[in-house]
């Protein structure tokens, strides 16, 4: 209404612009000299400034409801249907200023303020009906407000049961594997214990028995230890292998002829004090003969699991050949609890392959084939490599989940034929894919000598063409993690 009031005082006539009509009471003509406003009788006498503004209002109504309407419009004339709502009222208030002072006999003033009057009346009916609407349109905000809080304090508190079970998935998986971190600690200490035994009792035998064969396992040899030719006491290996310098070293087996690495082959070193290498060839006899093969198995075997389930905790996956040797595989004591441990953590199945020589298979007596039969049960699969000749049963290797076999790449390129008198080089691949058996050629050296090998339509490949054997994260390391890892779960 201010704002209306306002804008109609802005635009009134001024003094000035009335004299130039005369100050008569003749009717305004425009430019071309044509009426647009009615007469009004005029009054002769003197005029003062106020009836001189209201003569000025009765002969331009027209004028002055245009100033209204400009004012009005000011306040609430925003949006396009405010606009026509109130050129409607504006045009009904000009047609009521000009119709009433002919219908009615109205003077000019009175008929200006009947239009202003309607207009202005018009104007707060329309600005109460808006507001109403905005008022409905606000209840319906708070209502969808409402709506939205009561869908954001259900996603919260569905959100927080989410978080609730998943913390308590994360301690149960954090309980059993603390429990299966104990459980490889319980083994490595059971096993250390026997081997502790074992090197006590060759120590006793060497004392009550003197003589040259062992004398090589008490004296250190003339010649320095760190030579690859030369063999080490077997003080070296024991205090390696009590001392948990034992590492693990991974081969690629590479996908033919993608060369996608798919698989790795597991092998054990030893270092001495120094941190020297000992290679196997260094210390193979010595454990032999003092009964430590399995202690080197075992070991090997704990770190291939350490590995799988780090990779595990990434998100990322591997499979690993683990040889097993024929010592380890009769031993009465270690390979039943090596066989208990793997059906505990049969989770371990699809990561791990064990790897057996032809010689050890073809020897296996009832014992071990039901100590095996036991690890197939559990999807555990395995591996003949170091194959002399294939005169074997691969219907039998297929039924006990033999489903890998190892060939040299020189066997292959040169004296396959000799390897079965019933089998031709030709017909290998066949025979080995009817039994679901797949072809892994080793010790390829050279591009050479992969040539060679391309008729055999090879399933895998390995050697240092593809990689050289290197050595995965440290023991040191390994054992640290652990360690505190036992420490969190003795302490929960």
């Amino acid at each position: 209404m201010a704002a209306a009031i306002s804008g109609c005082c802005m635009f009134l006539p001024s003094r000035r612009a009335l004299s130039r009509s005369g100050g008569q009471g003749r009717p305004a003509v425009d430019v071309r000299g044509q009426s647009y406003l009615p007469a009004v009788n005029h009054i002769s006498r003197p005029r003062g400034k106020n009836e001189t503004r209201a003569r000025a209002m009765g002969k331009r109504p027209a004028c002055v409801l245009y100033c209204v309407v400009v004012g009005l419009g000011k306040a609430f004339m925003n949006p396009l249907s405010n606009i026509l709502a109130v050129g409607s009222y504006a045009i009904v208030a000009g047609a009521l200023a000009i119709v009433l002072p002919a219908g009615l006999g109205l003077g000019g003033g009175a008929a200006v303020l009947v239009g202003i009057g309607f207009f202005v009346v018009a104007g707060l009916a329309h600005w109460q009906l808006l507001r109403g609407r905005e008022l409905l349109r606000l209840q319906n905000d708070v209502v969808e407000l409402s709506v939205l809080e009561q869908q954001l304090r259900d996603e919260l508190a569905a959100s927080s049961e989410r978080l609730r079970m998943l913390a308590k998935s994360v301690s149960a998986l954090d309980v059993v594997t603390n429990r299966e971190v104990l459980a490889e600690m319980r083994v490595l200490e059971d096993m250390l214990l026997k081997m502790e035994r074992r090197r006590q009792n060759a120590e006793t035998r060497a004392v009550e028995n003197p003589g040259p064969s062992s004398g090589q396992f008490l004296s250190p040899p003339a010649a320095a230890p760190a030579a690859i030719s030369s063999t080490v006491p077997l003080q070296t290996v024991s205090a390696a292998l009590e001392e948990n310098r034992v590492d693990l070293y991974l081969q690629p087996i590479v996908s033919l002829p993608q060369r996608k690495t798919r698989f790795f082959e597991g092998y054990s070193r030893l270092r001495d004090a120094e941190g020297q290498v000992i290679e196997p060839a260094q210390y193979l006899s010595i454990a032999e003969q003092a009964g430590l093969i399995s202690t080197i198995d075992n070991l090997l075997l704990l770190r291939c699991v350490q590995l799988i389930r780090r990779l595990h905790h990434r998100n990322r996956s591997a499979v690993i050949f683990c040889n097993i040797s024929a010592h380890s595989l009769r031993d009465e004591d270690f390979f039943p609890q090596f066989v208990d441990f793997m059906e505990q953590n049969s989770d371990l199945a699809g990561s791990l392959i064990f790897e057996f020589s032809q010689e050890t298979v073809r020897s296996n007596g009832e014992q071990e084939w039901a100590q095996l039969a036991r690890l197939a049960a559990r999807d555990y699969r395995f591996s003949i490599d170091r194959v002399a000749d294939l005169t074997m049963s691969f219907d039998e290797l297929a039924a006990r989940n033999f489903t890998f076999i190892k060939l040299s790449a020189d066997s292959l390129s040169s004296r396959v034929d000799e390897l079965g008198a019933t089998l031709q080089s030709s017909d290998l691949k066949r025979v080995l894919r009817a039994h679901g058996i797949d072809l892994i050629a080793e010790k390829i050296e050279d591009e050479a000598m992969m040539v060679e090998l391309l008729d055999f339509e090879l399933d895998y490949g390995q050697g240092f063409l593809f990689g050289e054997p290197r050595r995965s994260r440290g023991p040191e390391e390994m054992s640290r993690e652990g360690a505190k890892t036992a420490r969190h779960a003795l302490a929960g």
